[in-house]
């Protein structure tokens, strides 16, 4: 079997001469985890360098050059840049050289470009072994997101005349993921941005951010735990994703790990949540990360025991087409014995939250050290209270 499969058990159950019928249990055959071989996000640079063993190729002119930049980041400091030109040019930015040992090998990248359309673009190449540089999609790569969203003129004074490319404008960083070729497969393999522009209109140029490659995979085992997870569920609001989940029989469940990823394969950590441990429970988590924003997001849960021992939960992807918005939330809200605070805002977590009543009076301080906080609100009369964040939020709570 491969890793990440899944296997049926049944037991018949027999008691002396009476049939009490068959259990059965679904088990996970470990989970596949991409590893990856070079991140690189150029923020330990001092701009405008670039770092160890990438390097620039001007392939046409010198006009175009790759640089770290502080304009605009995908994530701060730094970004890759390389300027648009009113002149024939082509300048590639190369990595280092890396070996592919997983036929599942992805690479991704987040991107942001301004350049005269159809006439001025960028590429993705790859070099596979001593083989010559190939566009990715030549070689049999492929984009399962974020792939070209045009084609270079042919009637355009540039390398790149009649190519597929990333041209136009997209100022906004978006999310790319490459599934590199079978070929690629035990190779040693590099890979390249190529940005080229004709002899006419200038413009901004193509920024380059947050690269994983991820050109090696693990196989984690899973085992089973004590809890049992009845649905795991998502839904899209207006500046927010809402994900919800019930469990059943839970026996020293610590905490879930909501995972998030763009591309249904290379999951981040998002947020964490303590399990109340025993028993059945209901739970519910915000998701306002400014990657949702007008994007379709993969979840997965990560349910983990006090010993260590975890697994995984079914994959849910949400489509939301709104802008995610970093205000926190309470909920249930009117509450009674309890209400739990999803914090929007990840400066907050390790700060202190103070609960107030109509008067002024400040009645305790909540500690902060998750994404969602439960707050007991069972020796407090019924009436309106006030919630006052560090960040300057201020939200209402209705005890009934």
């Amino acid at each position: 079997m491969n890793c990440g499969e899944t296997i049926t058990l049944t037991w018949d159950l027999v008691d002396g001469v009476t049939n009490m019928g068959t259990l059965s249990k679904v088990f996970s055959v470990g989970s596949l985890s991409l590893i990856p071989a070079i991140s690189e996000n150029f923020d330990a640079l001092v701009v405008p360098a670039l770092p160890v063993g990438w390097t620039q190729n001007q392939l046409f002119g010198t006009g175009i050059n790759w640089v770290s930049s502080t304009t605009n980041p995908n994530s701060a400091p730094n970004t890759a840049f390389a300027n648009d030109p009113a002149t024939q040019q082509t300048t590639a930015l190369e990595s280092p050289v890396f070996a592919v040992q997983s036929a599942q090998a992805t690479i991704t990248f987040e991107k942001a470009f301004t350049t005269e359309n159809t006439f001025d673009g960028a590429v993705f190449e790859i070099k596979i072994g001593a083989g010559a540089w190939t566009d990715i999609l030549a070689a049999g790569g492929s984009f399962t997101i974020g792939g070209y969203n045009g084609t270079i003129s042919g009637a355009a004074t540039t390398t790149l005349a009649g190519r597929s490319a990333w041209t136009g404008t997209s100022a906004i960083f978006t999310p790319t993921t490459v599934l590199l070729p079978a070929a690629a497969l035990g190779q040693n393999v590099q890979v390249r941005w190529v940005m080229a522009s004709d002899n006419s209109v200038s413009s901004t140029g193509f920024r380059l951010d947050d690269i994983n490659i991820n050109s090696n995979a693990e196989c984690t085992p899973c085992t089973a735990l004590p809890l049992e997870l009845l649905s795991f569920t998502g839904k899209q609001h207006d500046g927010y994703n809402l994900l919800t989940w019930q469990t059943a029989n839970e026996v020293n469940t610590q905490l879930f790990e909501l995972e998030y990823a763009t591309d249904g394969v290379n999951f981040k950590k998002g947020y964490t949540i303590m399990a109340n441990g025993k028993g059945d429970h209901s739970y519910l988590q915000r998701d306002n990360g400014i990657w949702i924003s007008n994007n379709v997001i993969y979840y997965r849960l990560k349910m983990i025991d006090v010993d260590g021992k975890h697994k995984y939960s079914n994959i849910v992807s949400i489509k939301n087409q709104s802008v995610a918005s970093i205000k926190s939330s309470l909920y249930p809200n009117p509450a009674k014995a309890m209400v739990t605070l999803s914090i929007g805002d990840p400066s907050l977590l390790g700060s202190t939250a103070q609960l107030i009543d109509s008067r002024g009076v400040v009645l305790k301080s909540i500690n902060i050290k998750y994404n969602t906080v439960n707050i007991s609100l069972e020796n407090y009369a019924s009436g309106i209270y006030l919630l006052k964040l560090n960040n300057g939020e201020v939200l209402r709570i209705n005890k009934q």
